[in-house]
């Protein structure tokens, strides 16, 4: 508002008439000669009066009352039966960045990927457990990490720890998925090779 001195409260309190009597027309001229304070005290004016004039009436309690046991209902009924599916991006994978080159870089060490899905991310370890046999270790991070994680195929579960980690062992060489099941959600990763790249 263009004149500091008005406030909006007192702007309010004006066009619902209970500014005092010696201080009403002071205030009034103020608003009156300000374009903006005077469009806004319009604009009230015509608000209380419609307020005033409301003469509509509630609906009967018994009705209020059925709809809302008629809405809490259809919310209770439709809250076991949602699970939403989300989709996993690769945003980090060791085996395909570029790695410094060096004496101590051609020891080969596990293979990491990190998965994201909006507030989870999902970080993956694969290490040789055997002849052509992999460990699949990992950590789901998030708000709510309890549940379990699958592999796909051949839908071999583990269940998640009070820190969202998993293990998987003796997993052959192939291309496999993870699903990460939650209460109410699942994440599915992309399909990613265990063994050897080709």
């Amino acid at each position: 508002m263009a004149d500091a001195n008005v406030t909006y409260e007192q702007l309010v309190d004006l066009a619902e008439g209970r500014v005092p009597q010696d201080r009403r027309a002071p205030l009034l001229a103020r608003v009156q000669a300000d374009p903006q304070l005077h469009t806004e005290y319009v604009r009230l004016l015509r608000l209380i009066s419609l307020m005033r004039a409301d003469d509509s009436i509630d609906a009967p309690e018994a009705v209020l009352q059925r709809a809302i046991k008629l809405f809490r209902s259809r919310v209770a009924e439709a809250r076991p039966g949602l699970l939403r599916r989300l989709g996993a991006l690769l945003t980090f994978d060791s085996a395909q960045s570029p790695l410094a080159v060096g004496l101590r870089s051609t020891s080969a060490g596990p293979r990491q990927m990190l998965f994201s899905a909006e507030a989870y991310d999902i970080d993956v370890r694969l290490s040789p457990a055997g002849e052509n046999e992999w460990t699949i270790v990992g950590q789901v991070l998030g708000e709510d990490t309890s549940g379990a994680v699958r592999l796909n195929p051949p839908g071999v579960q583990a269940e998640l720890n009070a820190l969202g980690e998993f293990a998987l062992s003796a997993v052959p060489a192939g291309r496999y998925s993870l699903t990460v099941a939650l209460r109410g959600l699942e994440i599915e990763t992309p399909e990613f090779t265990v063994g050897a790249m080709r």
